[in-house]
C-alpha cells in the first residue's frame, strides 16, 4: 500500500473522529496508532479486532506523531473521552503529559467516562515519565493534580447521576497511590531489590535452578516498561521479593552480566531471563544473540527469542537503527527468511509452525516500517 494512501487512511479516521462519529471509529484509530508504537502487539491480534480494509495499514512514525499532536491540542480545549481513549493506545509522552495538564485544570467540567480514561492513561503511564524525569511535569501542577485527584476519590456515590464510580474509583486510588510514594522508601525498595536480584544472579551463576531463574526474570520485567499489574507480581514472586522494584542501573548491570555469560557459556536460563526483560538494553542484547547465537538455538529457544522480539525490534530498529549493524541486520533478514521455510512435516510440529508464524511478522513489520520510514 503506498505511504501517501496509509497517511490518509489514518487522517481520513482522524477527520471523522473530530467530526463526531464514534462506534468503532476512535477504537480502529487508536489501534492503528498502537501497532506503529513501542506498545505494538502481535500481528494476529490486530487480524482478529481490525476489518480487513485496516489489517494492512502501517502508518509511519511522522503521521502517529501529527495525528497525536492534532489530538492533544483538541484535548487542550475538549476533552472529549474519545479523544483521550485515542491517545491512550500509545501512552506518549506528549498525550500522557497533556492529559495530566488537562486533569489538573480542565477547561470545563469533566464527565464521569471523561475523568475515568484520563485517570485509566495517568494510571498507566504517568508514574514511569515521573520516575525517569521528575520535571516531567511542573512541582505546581503534579500538586494541583494530585489534589484533583484526591477529590475524585472523595465523590459520593450518587455523584455523576448516580452511575456506578467503581472504574473510577480503581484507576485514581491506585494513581493516587502512586504519586504519593515516599521517594526515601522508594530508594530503600531500589536498594534492597538490587540487593536481592544480585543475590538471585549469583545463585543462578553457581548453578542453581528451581525458581531462582523465574524469580530473576519477574523482577526484571517487574521493573521495566510495559510490565504487567502489581497483583500479578504478588502472585508469581515470593513476598520479600514481590514489593520490590530496581533501578535502571541495577537492571542494565544485571542484563550485561547475562549477555556475556551466555556468551561463554550459552545455558538457556540466562536467555530465558533475558527474554523477559522489555528494557531497550535487554531487547538489543537479545537480538544481537539470535543473528550471531554462540551455539545453535533449540526450537524452544528460537521460539522465546522471536516472540520477544517480533513486534518490539521492528520498532526499536526503526527508531535506532543502529542498534544492529548493516552485517547484523542482514543476517536477521536471512535467518527469518530461512526460518519461514521450515518443515512442519517433522517432529515438534507446534514449535515449527510458531517459529514461521513469527519470522513472518517479524519481517513485514521490519518491511513496513522501513518503508514508512522511506
Amino acid at each position: 500500500m503506498p505511504i501517501t494512501s496509509r497517511r490518509e487512511i489514518g487522517f481520513d479516521l482522524l477527520r471523522r473522529l473530530l467530526a463526531g462519529e464514534r462506534d468503532c471509529v476512535p477504537l480502529h484509530l487508536g489501534m492503528l496508532l498502537e501497532k506503529s508504537s513501542p506498545l505494538r502487539n502481535c500481528e494476529a491480534h490486530y487480524r482478529w479486532i481490525l476489518p480487513p480494509e485496516l489489517v494492512e495499514v502501517e502508518l509511519s512514525s511522522e503521521t502517529v506523531e501529527e495525528i497525536n499532536a492534532a489530538l492533544c491540542a483538541e484535548i487542550s480545549v475538549n476533552p472529549d473521552a474519545a479523544f483521550i481513549s485515542v491517545v491512550s493506545w500509545t501512552g506518549s509522552e506528549f498525550a500522557t503529559r497533556t492529559v495530566a495538564l488537562v486533569l489538573a485544570n480542565p477547561p470545563r467540567a469533566l464527565t464521569l467516562e471523561e475523568s475515568t480514561v484520563s485517570a485509566s492513561l495517568l494510571n498507566k503511564f504517568l508514574a514511569p515519565y515521573l520516575e525517569e524525569d521528575p520535571e516531567f511535569l511542573p512541582n505546581g501542577k503534579l500538586q494541583r493534580l494530585i489534589e484533583v485527584l484526591k477529590g475524585l476519590q472523595g465523590l459520593e456515590d450518587g455523584a455523576f447521576e448516580g452511575a456506578n464510580l467503581y472504574g473510577l474509583r480503581h484507576f485514581v486510588d491506585q494513581l493516587v497511590a502512586r504519586l504519593t510514594f515516599d521517594s526515601k522508601r522508594v530508594r530503600k525498595e531500589k536498594v534492597a531489590g538490587a540487593r536481592a536480584a544480585k543475590d538471585l544472579l549469583r545463585r543462578l551463576l553457581l548453578g542453581e535452578r528451581g525458581d531462582v531463574p523465574i524469580y530473576l526474570a519477574n523482577l526484571l520485567e517487574k521493573s521495566s516498561p510495559g510490565a504487567d499489574t502489581v497483583h500479578h507480581y504478588r502472585k508469581v514472586l515470593p513476598p520479600e521479593v514481590a514489593g520490590l522494584r530496581l533501578s535502571r542501573k541495577t537492571t542494565d548491570q544485571i542484563i550485561d552480566s547475562l549477555s556475556e555469560e551466555f556468551a561463554r557459556d550459552p545455558d538457556g536460563a540466562y536467555l530465558f531471563i533475558l527474554c523477559r526483560s522489555l528494557s531497550d538494553k535487554a531487547v538489543r542484547a537479545v537480538a544481537k544473540i539470535l543473528v550471531a547465537p554462540p551455539r545453535t538455538l533449540t526450537l524452544a529457544e528460537l521460539g522465546s527469542v522471536l516472540g520477544r522480539l517480533h513486534f518490539v525490534l521492528p520498532f526499536t530498529l526503526l527508531a535506532c537503527p543502529e542498534t544492529l549493524t548493516a552485517v547484523e541486520h542482514g543476517r536477521l533478514v536471512d535467518l527469518l527468511l530461512g526460518l519461514q521455510m521450515l518443515d512442519e512435516s517433522v517432529a515438534d510440529r507446534e514449535h515449527r509452525a510458531n517459529i514461521k508464524r513469527l519470522a513472518g511478522e517479524m519481517l513485514e513489520s521490519m518491511h513496513h516500517f522501513e518503508a514508512g520510514r522511506k
